[in-house]
């Protein structure tokens, strides 16, 4: 049921997709008509609820209607096949996404924003489909030593981040944890990398790091800046880790908007 909040529409809805509930949140400010989409894709433990007010404040900054969802077995989406591996990150982008926008009525380029898992999403979609930009933040594109040991550390606190998560996904938060880091402390992550797919990008994408990132290191974003096409932009942020969004939100609007109006998107 829509509803107005600060001269912005949002809306709560639940789509099918793949054969399954999609939820689906929709933020539409006033005059937004003859700007770009901007869809939000969250990272291998997150969820709409996880972003927190940045879809809101992203939409009443830059004017931009702002959409972001649940992917399948999160949040208040069905339950789907779970993170499997490999091509996990395939179905959703060349899958689930395209699939997702065409249920919505978004049948212009966009612009994708996403976070960890949902950047190196983003960045396969935009090697296959047209888009207006891309906005990566803390995409994995290859497993260093640092992913691995870092994720391995986090498992420690199972117990409290579990507790934590099960508050946005309910029983299946056990599960979803688990599940992911077994895949990325596993042998054959070792050798992913989605650096080929890379070199098919041709749109403007935006780079953001957080130098204390405890899943990666600067070769992260190195790696794509030489990959994709000219119109590449990279802001490494002092002092911030895995979640630039949430521990610099205002940096890292000014660094969306500025990157927006210099590649007029």
């Amino acid at each position: 049921m829509p509803f107005e909040h600060h001269n912005m529409k949002v809306e709560e809805l639940f789509i099918r997709v793949d054969r399954k509930n999609i939820y689906v949140k929709k933020i539409i400010p006033k005059y937004s008509d003859d700007k770009p989409t901007i869809i939000l894709l969250h990272d291998a433990l997150g969820s709409v609820a996880q972003w927190r007010d940045f879809p809101d404040m992203l939409a009443k900054k830059l004017g931009n209607p702002v959409i972001c969802y649940d992917r399948p077995g999160y949040g208040l989406s069905a339950t789907g096949e779970g993170y499997l591996w490999p091509g996990y990150f395939e179905k959703q982008a060349f899958g689930v996404l395209p699939d997702l926008m065409k249920q919505v009525g978004i049948n212009v380029p966009c612009i994708l924003l996403g976070h960890s898992d949902g950047g190196t999403i983003a960045l396969l979609f935009a090697s296959k489909f047209r888009v207006k930009a891309i906005i990566s933040i803390a995409a994995h594109v290859m497993v260093e030593k640092v992913t691995s040991k870092g994720v391995s550390e986090t498992a420690r606190n199972r117990a409290g981040i579990v507790a934590k998560l099960e508050k946005y996904h309910g029983d299946r938060a056990a599960g979803i944890f688990d599940t992911w880091v077994d895949i990325w402390t596993s042998d054959e992550m070792e050798s992913w990398n989605i650096l080929p797919e890379l070199q098919r990008i041709h749109n403007p994408v935006l780079v953001i790091q957080g130098k204390d990132d405890q899943y990666a290191t600067a070769l992260h974003p190195k790696m794509i800046m030489e990959r994709v096409g000219a119109h590449q932009e990279c802001l490494l942020m002092e002092n911030c880790g895995h979640f630039p969004h949430r521990e610099s939100p205002a940096e890292v609007m000014d660094g969306i908007k500025s990157f927006l109006i210099r590649h007029a998107v």
